[in-house]
């Protein structure tokens, strides 16, 4: 099941409204799908929704994104969100491809801008498979027969390019009021095709188009100028002339290229030197380090701490408290008193000595253990956990019962 938006909006009510019958040969089941069409002004409205004609699940399924511009049919062309073209296909075949593996409806969001007749279904080899919409994002998506680029020559009063396997011929550069390509009309004849501005004609295995006074007359359409377009202007008919313009022209374009080549040769020479001296200096850091020439700064972790140690600090980055205490296995469990925790500083060299600065850290309440994580250790910090008073009386029982017994001892002997 293929559905598309057709822009159909809801009924309108009040005066001024005309209903419309269904053109002879439209074919419509009115019995599934009741629709009426109303004409208020010069917009067409309709009772029915474009999205009661499509199987609801659609809505709710996958979307797959696609975008000509810079899109690329190995991404995924999925998105956090409708509208998410960070990740887009290149071809709506593509989003098929991928919609159709996912075994269910989905639809598909197709970005404004050109698409090639092929990219929707790669001539009919890449077809959908599951129910799936088709919806516009972001203005109008035009499609087009043929290759997007034409070359054509001067053939005197009219332009020639191959033939190709369509018979219409437009014009991208005068869009109609809906912003759709114009259509050249065809001329019976090459003589009338040459005589009658803005025709064609079939000659041969060459499209003949008349558009040698597109520019003569006042208020035709304008071209606009890009940096580096050349400009020749001729009261005769000096083809030579014209030619030996563009040549030189050319020339310099060719000129400039060589030119910005040179200058992005040798940038990406500079480029090149520094990465290699970048990485020899990060090699014989590595070196230097390895043989003890760079020692780094170290603060100390004493008193009732899994393990007493010194802590690195890292190189051009910081450390805080918290990195220390746990990298040394935290406070010793049922010994250290988490409500004394203590960081001691000394003087830097460029200060005077005004004794030792002692930060004190309550973290009885584990929600204090927070501001373990912001401070900041300096070089030859020292961290001290206390005991708790119970080991303090442990310990001091523990020393004091030995001495005991042992001075019994010797006075019974």
């Amino acid at each position: 099941m293929l559905g598309a938006g057709v822009g159909i909006q809801p009924q309108y009510r009040g005066s001024g409204v005309e209903v419309l019958g269904f053109p002879s040969g439209f074919a419509w089941d009115q019995i599934r799908f009741p629709m009426g069409v109303k004409l208020r002004g010069t917009d067409f409205t309709s009772t029915l929704s474009p999205r009661d004609l499509v199987d609801p699940q659609i809505w709710t399924g996958t979307t797959v994104h696609v975008d000509s511009a810079t899109g690329d049919d190995s991404n995924n062309g999925l998105g956090a969100y409708d509208g998410d073209f960070s990740a887009p296909k290149r071809t709506i075949y593509g989003a098929f491809a991928t919609g159709n593996a996912t075994g269910g409806a989905y639809r598909v969001l197709v970005k404004a801008g050109q698409y090639e007749e092929s990219a929707f279904t790669r001539n009919g080899k890449n077809e959908p498979n599951q129910p799936v919409a088709i919806v516009g994002w972001g203005g109008a998506v035009r499609y087009r027969a043929g290759p997007f680029s034409v070359s054509w020559s001067n053939v005197g009063a009219t332009y020639s390019a191959p033939v190709s396997s369509v018979k219409r011929l437009f014009r991208t550069d005068v869009l109609t009021a809906e912003g759709s390509y114009s259509e050249l009309p065809k001329a019976e004849d090459l003589a009338m095709c040459q005589a009658i501005v803005d025709t064609w004609f079939l000659d041969g295995q060459l499209y003949q188009i008349s558009l040698s006074h597109l520019y003569s007359k006042s208020g035709q359409v304008k071209v606009r100028l890009l940096d580096g377009d050349a400009i020749f202007v001729d009261l005769g008919s000096d083809i030579e002339a014209a030619q030996k313009y563009f040549q030189q022209q050319l020339l310099l374009i060719e000129t400039r290229q060589r030119s910005r080549q040179a200058a992005l040769e040798a940038l990406q020479a500079e480029v090149t030197l520094l990465r290699d001296r970048q990485s020899d200096q990060r090699e014989n850091f590595l070196k230097a380090q390895s043989l003890g020439a760079h020692k780094p700064d170290y603060v100390y972790l004493t008193g009732e701490v899994g393990v007493q140690s010194r802590f690195a600090l890292p190189f051009a980055e910081q450390a805080v408290l918290a990195d220390a205490l746990f990298d040394a296995g935290g406070i010793a469990p049922g010994t250290g008193d988490v409500s004394q925790i203590y960081v001691l500083r000394g003087p830097t060299k460029d200060e005077e000595f005004r004794g030792i600065t002692a930060w004190h850290l309550d973290a009885i309440n584990a929600i204090d253990l927070v501001y373990a994580a912001d401070f900041q250790l300096r070089p030859k910090d020292i961290i001290f956990v206390a005991e708790q008073p119970v080991t303090r009386w442990d310990r001091a029982m523990s020393q004091a019962i030995p001495n005991f017994y042992g001075a019994t001892s010797s006075v019974g002997n």
